[in-house]
This record gives C-alpha cells, structure tokens and sequence, in this order.
C-alpha cells in the first residue's frame, strides 16, 4: 500500500482535524509530517491496520471498527477515549511498540 505524507491539503486538514498522525483508508495510508522515529512509529501502526484489514476483509473491519467506536463515543462520551479502546486500536498500538 502507498504512503502518502501529506503537507497541504484534504489530508493535512483531516488528520489535523482530528488530531491524527496516520491514518489508513483501502487505497493509501496517509501520514502527517513529523520525526523519523516518530514517522516510523506511525507507519508501523497503519500497516498494522492495512494488515487487519486484509485479514478481515475491508467491509467486516469497517463494520467492526465502527460498532466499536460507536459503542465506545456511548460508553466514555468523547471520541478519544472510544478509539483508544477499539480492538484494531489496542493491536496495531502493541504491535507499533514492538522492536523491529
């Protein structure tokens, strides 16, 4: 999958918007400029999802991720906390510490 790092623009506006590094759709990840550890970190974290997505098909990670965020947005009442708790969050998050 492309990475795409993004200085202007759509992507710039909608990561920055909700406060993202990353963020992987079906056809690209993109990702905010940043340090190469961090830019690293990051990309480590969305081929994560890239993989999630490939294992569950596009439409049940979708589905899943949603109910989940959902279910989450009810739960604590902010967006934050909901993401942070979503089952792909929590995996692609201990997958992106590991060491290479």
């Amino acid at each position: 999958m492309k990475i795409i790092v993004v200085t202007s623009g759509f992507w710039l506006w909608f990561l920055s918007r909700l406060n993202l590094d990353g963020y992987t759709t079906y056809w690209a990840i993109y990702v905010r400029p940043m340090e190469t550890d961090r830019m690293n970190t990051v990309i480590k974290h969305e081929r994560v999802h890239e993989a999630q997505m490939k294992h569950d098909g596009y439409v049940t990670f979708t589905i899943k991720y949603l109910y989940q965020f959902i279910s989450g947005r009810i739960k604590y009442g902010n967006w934050f906390d909901a993401y942070k708790d979503v089952d792909y969050e929590i995996e692609a998050r201990q997958i992106a510490k590991q060491e290479i």
